[in-house]
C-alpha cells in the first residue's frame, strides 16, 4: 500500500473497477460562456450604466466609478440568460481606486463582497439563481465610498459565467477515511494549497538601513553627531543631537535591532518618528530587538538625544515584517508570532482570503 497518496485529489466512481484495480476520475471544472457585454472594457462603456449619482467613463481598458458623494452609487448592466437552479461564477478584477469599500449585487439572488475592502486582483464568488425566473438579472457593482468624497473604483474587467459542475455528485455524511499502510484508519482529505500568506509570520523583508555597522562615514544623516570607531556617536548635552535615515513607510510593520555603548544613563534617549513620537526608549546598554508600525507619512527612522543624554549605536537593522496581515492597535510581530496586548475588540486582517459560499478549514495555534 505504499503506493497510496497521502491527501487523494481524486472522486472514485461507484462502478469503476476494473480487473482487481478501482479506476477514478477527477472531473475538470468548467464554465459556460459569458454573460457579460464589454466586460473587459475594450468598447468603452458600452453596456454599462451609472446609477445612484457619480459617473462611469474607460481609460486604458479600464473602468472607473466616481462616487460624487453618493455611498449607494454603482455601475449597472442587464445580464442576459440566466436560468432558474444553476450556478453562475461572479469575478471582479480590481485595479485600485480611493473608495473605502465596494460591493457587488445581482438583483434579486443577493450581496456578494458585501462592503468588502479594496483588494487588488481578482475577487470571485458563487451565485446560485433562486427565485425560479429564467432571464436576465441587474449585475450592480458598488463604490460605497463612506468619507463624503469624490472616492473612485477602478476594475480590469468584470465576467458572470455558468458554473458547470462534473459528470457526478458525491456526499457523504462524515469524512473520508482508509485504512493505511500500518492497518490503522486516517482521514483523507482534499484540501487546496495555504490561502492565508505569511502565516507562520516568519516572513522578513530586505535590509533596509544602509551603513548600519557604520563602517564608513556616510549614509546617515547627522545632526549634532559624528561616526566614528565603527560607531554612531550621539551627545545631547546643551544640543538635540540625531542620527536618521529615511526607509519608512506609512502603515508598515518593522523589526529593529541596535547595540547600545557608552550610555551614560542622563537624559532621554529614544528612537522616535519623524512627528517626535517616541518608538523606543533606550534606558540601559546592550543588544535589543523591538517591532512597531510605522504611522507617520514621513519615513524618518531616527535616533535622537538630548536633555544631557549620550551614548554611541552600532549594528543597526530595520526589516520590514507581518507581511500582508493588517495590524490593529494593540499587535505587534513577535518571533515568528503575532502578539496582542491584551487590548480589548482589536484585530489582525488579511483580506483577500475567502470566498463566498466555498467552505474552509482554518487552524491555528495560540501559545
Amino acid at each position: 500500500m505504499s503506493n497510496l497518496l497521502e491527501k487523494a485529489s481524486i472522486l472514485t466512481t461507484p462502478t469503476a473497477y476494473d480487473n482487481g484495480k478501482i479506476l477514478s476520475v477527477k472531473p475538470a471544472p468548467s464554465l459556460g460562456s459569458e454573460l457579460i457585454t464589454n466586460g473587459d472594457f475594450s468598447d468603452g462603456t458600452n453596456g454599462w450604466n451609472a446609477a445612484g449619482g457619480g459617473s462611469i467613463s474607460v481609460s486604458n481598458n479600464q473602468l472607473t466609478l466616481e462616487g460624487n458623494n453618493d455611498f449607494n452609487f454603482y455601475a449597472r448592466q442587464a445580464v442576459q440568460g440566466f436560468e432558474a437552479g444553476k450556478q453562475y461564477k461572479i469575478e471582479i478584477d480590481v485595479a485600485g481606486g480611493t473608495t473605502s469599500k465596494m460591493q457587488v449585487s445581482l438583483y434579486g439572488e443577493g450581496l456578494f463582497f458585501e462592503n468588502q475592502p479594496i483588494v487588488l486582483g481578482k475577487l470571485s464568488a458563487i451565485a446560485t439563481i433562486t427565485n425560479g425566473v429564467d432571464g436576465s438579472r441587474f449585475l450592480d457593482i458598488y463604490n460605497r465610498n463612506d468619507d463624503g468624497l469624490n472616492d473612485t473604483l477602478i476594475l480590469n474587467s468584470v465576467s458572470v459565467k455558468e458554473a458547470i459542475d462534473g459528470d457526478f455528485d458525491f456526499t457523504r455524511n462524515s469524512s473520508a477515511t482508509r485504512v493505511n499502510s500500518e492497518g490503522l484508519i486516517e482521514d483523507v482529505q482534499i484540501l487546496s494549497s495555504n490561502l492565508v500568506s505569511n502565516g507562520d509570520f516568519s516572513q522578513e523583508g530586505s535590509e533596509l538601513i544602509t551603513n548600519g555597522d557604520f563602517a564608513t562615514d556616510s549614509d546617515w544623516n547627522k545632526i549634532n553627531s559624528t561616526i566614528s570607531g565603527g560607531a554612531g556617536n550621539l551627545n545631547g548635552t546643551g544640543v538635540t543631537s540625531m542620527l536618521y535615515q529615511n526607509i519608512l513607510t506609512n502603515g508598515k510593520t518593522y523589526k529593529v535591532t541596535f547595540t547600545v555603548s557608552d550610555y551614560n544613563s542622563l537624559g532621554e534617549a529614544r528612537i522616535i518618528e519623524s512627528s517626535g513620537s517616541a518608538i523606543y526608549t533606550i534606558t540601559s546598554n546592550g543588544t535589543f530587538t523591538f517591532t512597531f508600525t510605522h504611522s507617520n507619512a514621513d519615513g524618518n527612522f531616527l535616533f535622537r538625544a538630548r536633555t544631557g543624554a549620550i551614548f554611541s549605536i552600532d549594528n543597526v537593522s530595520v526589516k520590514e515584517v507581518g507581511q500582508d496581515w493588517t495590524l490593529g492597535s494593540g499587535w505587534s510581530i513577535g518571533a515568528n508570532k503575532a502578539i496582542c496586548d491584551g487590548s480589548d475588540g482589536v484585530n489582525i486582517t488579511q483580506n483577500g482570503v475567502i470566498e463566498n459560499l466555498k467552505k474552509y478549514k482554518i487552524s491555528f495555534n495560540i501559545l
